[in-house]
């Protein structure tokens, strides 16, 4: 394979990944409003925050995981929320409790997040 050949798979390969990449993004942004949507309904969380690479399709990669931050909810129903969106989702991904959380992180996150979930409002903005 001489430097050109080896040039252009280079190029095709980064193109594809790229490809695979947005397939995912789209995917995933759809996948958790749908589960989120779904979730809260069971567990009436306050707030529920998109956060991280998903919402930057230029810092989201094959490999990226999905951030979530939550508000409103007692320990316990935190953990089953965290349960229930593991099997749900099928990714990885960090779900921080906003009533634990540090509070750079927690400032951090309401405001550079998406709100994706609101109780007080009907429906709920999504990116």
């Amino acid at each position: 394979m001489d430097v050109s050949e080896y040039i252009e798979h280079h190029r095709e390969k980064a193109e594809q990944e790229k490809r695979e990449a947005e397939h995912l993004f789209i995917y995933l942004n759809r996948l958790v409003k749908e589960q989120v949507q779904d979730l809260a309904k069971k567990y009436n969380p306050e707030k529920i925050y998109l956060f991280g690479s998903l919402l930057d399709r230029d810092k989201f990669c094959a490999g990226s995981d999905i951030d979530l931050a939550i508000s409103g909810l007692e320990a316990e129903d935190y953990l089953d929320f965290w349960g229930d969106l593991e099997e749900r989702l099928q990714h990885s991904f960090d779900l921080v409790n906003l009533e634990t959380a540090d509070n750079r992180l927690n400032q951090f996150i309401r405001q550079e997040g998406v709100v994706i979930y609101d109780r007080k409002k009907e429906e709920s903005q999504f990116i």
